[in-house]
């Protein structure tokens, strides 16, 4: 642990310099809403750099602007506040865009560093909050105390997360936030104590660090997720809603060798060591103007209807995923026991003496081989109508999203076929075919 800690730990200098550019980013902000006859507007620092748990080269600064609930709510719904904030960027000369999560928000270039300027209503601890943002000001209160000293501990959950692709709670990951990294630490103490915790974790895991829901059922009945973390500062908020599955399984999985067998490894990406299996890539160019976490959404569900479409028609199917480079390129990825199956299939029947047997017959009458009786039951073998797989794929087409519709059909056989993908797509193909690369021989 002291050998990583040197890893995830920030320099000084990297300290400093992330001090002054939050500084003069909020200076630039205040004073420009000052200057437009917004000085009720309170702009501040906020996420890990409020909270001193970011990690080395992570140059990212949550700016929030929160305005008084007398004119917040309209301001924010109508646009206005967000176009405030463009214009004094504009001003300033600071390069901006517009993205989206619950509401839209800046993202700026300054200073090396990204910063995203969130517009929220300023809301005291114990109200409710108005828009999906106005709870973050209070995280920042409620921790400030209940982090000192454990700093550390944190950016030590956050790495193991990162490494284990669980890190960031976008559509696309699907993992956990940087605050519920730093709600694990308020509940169990430090990072050894977390993943010893989290490996006895189950589905349906209920932590309520300050005890809103007293027997733990109680949080079950209301929120339906793998994973159950009651916002302290909102009973009312599961802050670990956007967990999947997977990642609460990965997690589960990643503290159980961790206490196995503890290796920097946990730590520090190391590259991927692809297999290799036929698979199809449907490449398609990103959406323009999409946000990112709804073409994340539209490529989940793709995927996972597509490989389901194909295990019905026969098809040995390995995994499925998804990537996109939220610029360019959309993909989805098929991994496969084979791209084309035999021209005949079995077709196992109901029993033999059964009234279903009936419309088996009149159905099979006609085989290539059969209808025959086996054990009990009735087979018979039949030519397929489908055997290449992307003749399967073409026929989902139809119901596919907008993007999925115009993607392009790429046949990977061998790993020499892979140079024909782009350098970004290929590198997330890789990572696709490999084993997670905390986990070692």
């Amino acid at each position: 642990m002291e050998e990583i800690l040197s890893l995830v730990r920030p320099s000084r200098e990297e300290e400093e310099m992330v001090a002054r550019v939050a500084s003069e980013l909020v200076e630039v902000f205040s004073s420009g809403l000052s200057a437009r006859g917004h000085g009720d507007v309170e702009v501040t620092v906020q996420g890990s750099v409020a909270h001193g748990t970011w990690l080395p080269g992570e140059f990212d600064i949550d700016v929030f602007a929160a305005f008084p609930k007398t004119y917040g709510p309209e301001a924010i719904r109508s646009g206005r506040a967000l176009s405030l904030l463009a214009d004094i960027a504009t001003a300033a000369g600071i390069p901006w865009s517009t993205r989206y999560a619950q509401h839209p928000y800046l993202t700026l270039r300054y200073g090396g560093f990204r910063a995203d300027v969130v517009p929220c209503i300023r809301i005291e601890m114990g109200e409710r909050p108005i828009t999906a943002t106005d709870r973050t000001p209070l995280h920042t209160l409620y921790l400030r105390d209940k982090l000192k000293g454990k700093e550390d501990e944190v950016r030590l959950l956050k790495a193991f997360m990162k490494v284990g692709g669980i890190y960031g709670a976008e559509v696309g990951i699907g993992g956990f936030s940087g605050y519920l990294a730093e709600l694990l630490i308020v509940e169990y103490g430090s990072f050894k104590e977390t993943v010893r915790a989290a490996k006895s974790w189950r589905p349906r895991q209920v932590i309520d660090v300050e005890g809103h829901y007293s027997p733990p059922s109680l949080a079950r009945k209301r929120f339906d997720s793998p994973l159950i973390i009651i916002d302290p500062v909102d009973p009312a908020r599961n802050a670990a809603a956007a967990v999947t599955l997977e990642a609460m399984s990965t997690f589960i999985a990643m503290s159980l060798a961790f206490t196995e067998k503890p290796s920097p490894s946990f730590f520090k990406p190391g590259p991927p060591s692809p297999a290799f299996s036929p698979l199809l890539v449907l490449m398609a160019p990103y959406p323009a103007g999409e946000p990112p976490d709804s073409v994340w959404g539209q490529l989940r569900r793709a995927s996972s209807s597509l490989a389901n479409a194909l295990r019905a028609r026969g098809f040995q199917v390995y995994r499925n995923g998804q990537w996109t480079d939220e610029e360019s390129e959309a993909a989805v990825f098929i991994a496969m026991e084979s791209l084309e199956l035999s021209p005949l299939q079995l077709m196992k029947g109901p029993p033999a003496g059964s009234l279903e047997s009936l419309s088996f017959l009149r159905k099979h009458v006609n085989a290539e081989m059969g209808p025959f009786i086996a054990g009990d039951r009735w087979y018979a073998v039949e030519r397929r109508k489908v055997r290449d797989a992307v003749d399967a794929i073409k026929e989902e087409m139809p119901s596919m999203p907008a993007m999925i519709k115009s993607a392009s059909i790429i046949k990977v056989s061998n790993r020499e076929e892979l140079e024909s993908l782009s350098k970004r797509l290929r590198e997330a193909v890789l990572v696709f075919l490999s084993r997670p690369t905390w986990l070692q021989p």
